[in-house]
């Protein structure tokens, strides 16, 4: 589920998706770490 969030957040797309998945390591903290990012 938390894959779907991530790549259906605004400014998320496939290249940013991956990045965040390979420097976060899973989807839960790629979204934790989003409000930075954006």
């Amino acid at each position: 589920m938390a894959r779907l969030r991530l790549v259906r957040s605004r400014r998320v797309g496939p290249a940013t998706f991956r990045r965040m998945l390979a420097e976060h390591g899973n989807a839960i903290a790629a979204l934790a770490a989003l409000p930075e990012v954006a």
